[in-house]
């Protein structure tokens, strides 16, 4: 949030003293490097796992995701007619504004942890935290399924992730452009129809799966299949209403993200999640904080050949995943026993010391804005 705040403020100080585009990508590097949303995200999925049983997590997981959908829905909507009849500059004030009252709430109400080790002890304590986290999924005492099941998991969600920053990413100058050239108000619009549909089918997706009793992996699968589906729809769209059909396999394509906190809090003991967990959030943000640049990078220099190359190339890493978990619904087929012999010991997850995914509506005003400044 420390870092949102900084982004804000350059931006901010852009906009008023009008300094130089280079800027943006220094405000840009210092909030990725502060964790962003990733952090903050990584602390609610440990309370999920803490307050929930497996069988629900996945559930619990789609639900929240859709609430969060749901507030961001609210505000693209909101966004898309302030920017149209207002300009962008109040948002950018408010969105510092909420930031900071976040932050104060969370000083106000988090409980403080009193320390009285000294700084040796706090810095041998932090190096044997660090080797846990990246050691965490190398362990002699794992047996060889469930330490291929986390790797296939791992690089399954690893793939995942670049498949959407190269679809997701350049999505904006794709509507902004021809042919559809979409306003601001018509960004809002489809956005928030976009929030809403994600919202009401992840949820009742989800639900399907759950009462048909399938697999983790196998969800994942589907997942895959669809997200393949939309890409190269979306990469055909012409029209519009091409677009507003395409919301409704979009819902499907998500489950990967939230899965594989599910899967790994199966495998791992109880003492391991905490570190898991952390290891998988500092790989979303390196992803991202890489990705949004270079995705962003590749559509500008091959936008006057085709438009749509970052598309095609979205669908062709997304068979990676797609290929991972058929062959992790292979590996965990028969292991359900073995998943059953886990430690039942209840151990806290959440560090002494520390404190979702959705479309950052602070981006998209951005993105507008420096759209509509170079149109001038």
């Amino acid at each position: 949030m420390v870092g949102n705040c900084i982004q804000y403020s350059i931006w901010l100080l852009i906009i008023y003293f009008h300094l130089s585009n280079v800027y943006w990508y220094v405000a840009a590097v210092l909030a990725s490097l502060t964790g962003g949303n990733s952090v903050s995200g990584f602390i609610l999925n440990l309370l999920i796992v803490e307050s929930t049983v497996e069988d629900k997590r996945s559930s619990r997981f789609v639900r929240l995701g859709a609430l969060s959908t749901i507030a961001s829905a609210v505000a693209c909507v909101s966004i898309g007619y302030w920017i149209e009849y207002r300009g962008y500059r109040d948002l950018y004030w408010m969105a510092l504004f909420l930031q900071l009252l976040c932050i104060g709430i969370i000083i106000l109400f988090m409980k403080q942890q009193s320390s009285t080790v000294n700084s040796t002890t706090t810095t041998a304590a932090s190096n044997q935290r660090l080797s846990d986290i990246i050691t965490v999924f190398h362990s002699d005492t794992r047996t060889r399924k469930k330490s291929l099941s986390l790797y296939l998991t791992l690089f399954a969600y690893v793939f995942h992730v670049i498949a959407g920053l190269s679809f997701s990413v350049p999505s904006l100058w794709y509507q902004l452009n021809y042919p559809f050239c979409w306003t601001s108000k018509q960004i809002g619009y489809y956005n928030t129809t976009q929030s809403i549909i994600w919202s009401i089918l992840s949820v009742a997706g989800m639900e399907l799966f759950t009462i048909l009793r399938w697999q983790d992996s196998s969800i994942c699968c589907i997942s895959h299949v669809c997200f393949i589906v939309n890409v190269l729809w979306t990469s055909y769209a012409k029209y519009d209403w091409h677009l507003y059909l395409g919301l409704f396999i979009g819902p499907l394509t998500t489950y990967q993200a939230t899965i594989v906190y599910t899967l790994i809090s199966k495998i791992l003991e109880p003492h391991e999640i905490n570190n898991a967990y952390t290891f998988v959030a500092g790989t979303s943000t390196i992803l991202t904080a890489i990705g949004n640049s270079f995705f962003n990078y590749l559509y500008s220099i091959t936008v006057t050949y085709s438009r749509v190359f970052t598309l095609y190339l979205a669908a062709l890493i997304a068979i990676i995943p797609l290929l991972l978990n058929v062959c992790l619904f292979v590996v965990t087929k028969d292991m359900s026993d073995e998943l059953n012999d886990k430690v039942i010991k209840r151990t806290s997850l959440l560090l002494p010391d520390n404190p979702l995914q959705v479309p950052d509506v602070a981006v998209f005003a951005k993105t507008v804005s420096v759209s509509r400044r170079n149109q001038y």
